[in-house]
């Protein structure tokens, strides 16, 4: 009989995309072993915190206190070791960004940063936790089963703690196959010795499977920090003008070892803040937008500037025009939502604004009447490309992004108040990095003109776009946002 496992092909990347797979291949060899470590002294340390003599109490009595015990001890490990780890791949990830830009330094504690390392500690030991909960629970089960007793539990549960479920059952049928080997051929063999020697055959197994599986943590967690510290280094990048706006491209590792699922997704090109299309559950919320797809998942993105550098545009003087748009980028469909359900226009308004604040160069979301949800893309100044968009516009809501240091940031510009009553839209909203905008047909809101005490040239702008509402019978707010 002859076997023929399926060859994938060997994917060849350009020398840009290699360089970047090559770069967190050189920092997991770098960095790993560490972590290996400790993860293995973990697993040895909680194994040999609690007796067998407590292990069968807890069989008996449930395993609840236990669990809560080896959380504790999961929250310590990650601000010990896992917490510096996962910052020195943040700062790695970016590391690239900061040779091309000397000026550039990775802000490690910026906002987006901090909620992602809160998010992901809590997920973390969330999710470690669960996969030692389900462990003991698969044994216990299968020991209910198979008729143990709770002594015979015990010595069941303790190599499999800190492992997974899948791991632990392993273990149980390993260490039951090889006391029914023994007893079989060795029929005058004691119970007693011959369960001896199955459990320390089923240690062995186990601290493979704790090397295998620390290995595996250690590898995952600091590839997914690693990737996300380069996410998060082009986004500011692209805030500080240093990029252009930029979209992702995936990059499998180009080997014969390349998963179905990541060979199906490389060269996949999406926008910035977009998710890739990974089948099954993501390993962490919002893990989708960058890798890894899957535990030991070596891939990487590439980003693809699609306009010039923000620093590279030249601000405006008073009175000039903006010169037409020639990076504009046609409006792209998004999709459709029932434009009927206020929570979910709400909610989509939100989202999108949250996506297009850091954005370097303006974006608008158009929510036509009939809900299609349309995405156009300009330069730091407009976006000729949203007029593309058509009939739709009448009525319709715009959300639109003003960056930092283009003419329209802290207010509306003329252009602004223009384009709401042209297009004939519902409501326009405009957004910084302080404050959101919006122009409505309602002309009973309209902010109050604030004390000569606190103008300044953005406050000034801000009266003068007060005036023209009340001229043309809209409604006008000004508010900051989180």
């Amino acid at each position: 009989m002859f076997m023929f496992k399926k060859v994938v092909p060997v994917v060849k990347h350009d020398k840009a995309g290699q360089e970047i797979l090559d770069r967190l291949d050189s920092f997991l060899a770098q960095e790993s072993p560490e972590l290996v470590y400790w993860f293995e002294r973990l697993f040895e340390e909680q194994q040999n915190a609690v007796t067998y003599a407590e292990l069968r109490e807890a069989v008996l009595n449930g395993y609840e206190q236990n669990i809560w015990k080896w959380q504790e001890d999961y929250a310590v490990f990650v601000n010990e070791h896992l917490a510096p780890a996962w910052i020195a791949a943040l700062r790695s990830g970016a590391s690239s960004l900061q040779k091309r830009f000397g000026e550039f330094i990775l802000d490690d504690s910026s906002k987006q940063l901090k909620e992602w390392m809160r998010q992901h500690t809590a997920e973390f030991i969330t999710n470690i936790g669960e996969d030692t909960r389900a462990a003991i629970k698969a044994i216990l089960a299968h020991g209910q089963d198979a008729g143990w007793s709770a002594q015979q539990m015990a010595y069941a549960v303790r190599p499999c703690i800190g492992l997974t479920r899948r791991d632990a059952l392993a273990n149980a049928r390993y260490r039951q196959h090889v006391l029914d080997t023994l007893l079989k051929q060795n029929p005058n063999m004691i119970q007693e010795v011959a369960e001896r020697k199955a459990h320390e055959a089923a240690l062995r197994y186990a601290s493979m499977q704790h090397r295998q599986r620390a290995e595996m943590i250690a590898n995952t967690e600091l590839a997914y920090a690693y990737n996300r510290g380069n996410y998060e280094g082009v986004r500011q990048a692209m805030a500080q003008g240093l990029m252009g706006a930029c979209e992702k491209v995936w990059l499998t590792a180009g080997t014969e070892r390349v998963c179905a699922q990541c060979m199906s997704l490389n060269g996949r090109r999406i926008g910035f803040e977009d998710s890739f299309n990974i089948a099954g559950k993501e390993l962490y919320r919002g893990a989708h937008q960058v890798p890894p797809a899957h535990p030991r998942c070596r891939c990487v993105v590439q980003y693809v500037e699609y306009t010039p550098p923000a620093r590279n545009t030249p601000r405006l003087g008073a009175g000039e025009m903006p010169p037409k748009n020639s990076a504009s980028i046609s409006p792209i469909r998004l999709g459709k939502i029932d434009i009927n359900d206020p929570q979910i226009v709400k909610a989509t308004i939100d989202y999108f604004e949250r996506q297009i604040l850091a954005q370097p160069v303006e974006n608008a979301i158009v929510i036509a009447p009939s809900g299609t949800v349309f995405r156009a893309v300009g330069d730091l100044n407009s976006i000729d490309s949203v007029w593309e968009v058509g009939e739709e516009l009448s009525g319709a809501i715009v959300l639109h992004n003003h960056p930092p240091g283009s003419v329209n940031e802290w207010s509306f510009g003329n252009d602004d108040l223009n384009f709401f009553m042209d297009a004939k839209l519902k409501i326009l909203r405009g957004i910084d990095e302080i404050y959101i905008y919006e122009l409505t047909r309602n002309a009973n809101e309209i902010d109050e003109i604030l004390s000569i005490a606190e103008w300044d040239e953005f406050t000034n702008r801000h009266c003068d776009v007060i005036r023209r509402a009340k001229s043309m019978s809209v409604g006008y707010r000004r508010w900051k946002h989180d």
